[in-house]
């Protein structure tokens, strides 16, 4: 709604607090590191590929590594 209403960018980030889905989905998406990070960055590549068509020249902002290690996850990469 944001971009159709001429926004540049949108925010994706997460809300200040360190309480995350634990579901198995969720879990899975983790790894064994436990990193929270793939969860966010997972989630914000999902809205920027339904996205991307429609709106090619708009942006989406995140904190990808808010509560996570610093780093992307293994063999995982912005989109």
């Amino acid at each position: 709604a944001q971009f159709a209403n001429g926004a540049r960018s949108v925010s994706l980030s997460a809300n200040d607090a360190q309480e995350y889905c634990e579901c198995e989905t969720c879990a899975e998406e983790r790894g064994a590191s436990g990193d929270f990070t793939a969860n966010l960055l997972e989630m914000a590549n999902r809205v920027a590929r339904a996205l991307k068509d429609e709106y090619p020249d708009r942006f989406l902002c995140f904190y990808a590594t808010y509560h996570g290690s610093g780093a992307l996850p293994e063999g995982m990469k912005v989109e």
